[in-house]
């Protein structure tokens, strides 16, 4: 049974997503060996098939943020459905473009939309702007968008 996009707990996801993350991180992509990725938002937008990846980049004392946009594909129903996504994102997406290499360390705020041009032109260009996306969102809405337990945001937008 093919599992829709609607059907992805975005929770579940971002767990095994920070695992996937972990194991992409090899020497030779870390900054002195202190490199630390991990998933800050995890929005899905079911019309466009896609799911919107913000990542929080840690390096030494720099901390950075860098956009993605993940293409969702078919996925069948299995045991290991959420670990093979979050392979597909680090694998498939993220592959080869490496977030250290892309992230601006001088505006903590900013988010490096990482693509197409008009597609980071789409979408928030910093925190704040995510911020108040969030904020104009129904319930509904709201429930689509996983947020990490360890986001400085997190009390602001979860009341």
């Amino acid at each position: 049974m093919w599992i829709d996009i609607e059907q992805i707990d975005v929770s579940r996801l971002a767990i095994k997503l920070s695992v996937a993350l972990d194991k992409w991180i090899a020497d030779e992509n870390s900054y002195e060996n202190k490199t630390d990725i991990a998933p800050l938002f995890i929005v899905e937008c079911a019309s466009h098939f896609e799911i919107a990846l913000i990542l929080r980049v840690k390096v030494l004392n720099r901390t950075a943020i860098v956009g993605y946009k993940a293409g969702y594909q078919r996925y069948v129903w299995s045991p290991n459905l959420y670990e093979e996504i979050a392979d597909s994102i680090v694998f498939d997406t993220l592959a080869g473009d490496y977030p250290i290499h892309k992230a601006d360390f001088s505006e903590p705020d900013k988010i490096v939309w990482v693509g197409r041009v008009e597609a980071a032109n789409t979408k928030a260009q910093s925190i704040g702007d995510f911020l108040s996306y969030y904020e104009d969102l129904n319930e509904r809405a709201k429930e689509k968008i996983w947020i990490s337990p360890d986001s400085p945001f997190r009390e602001v937008l979860v009341k």
